[in-house]
């Protein structure tokens, strides 16, 4: 499990659009934050240094992982 924080800007390049345009420019990497403590926390840094007022948008997502063990002791070649 980790939270991945995306960091985008306003933008008017695109004027095919009637809705307000975000352009991604980063997001953060799968070890940046692997609990919510760690997210909450580097989400308002980000937030800091990328304030809305300023045309930034910062959305958090939380990407949960699964896995299943897998019994090959009867496999044979």
């Amino acid at each position: 499990m980790y939270y991945e924080i995306n960091v985008s800007k306003l933008t008017t390049t695109d004027t095919s659009r009637r809705e307000p345009f975000y352009r991604h420019l980063f997001a953060t990497a799968p070890r940046s934050a692997t609990s919510e403590d760690e997210a909450k926390n580097l989400y308002l840094i980000l937030r800091a240094k990328f304030p809305e007022s300023e045309g930034y948008n910062i959305s958090v997502s939380l990407n949960r992982q699964t896995g299943e063990y897998l019994d090959w002791s009867t496999l044979t070649p």
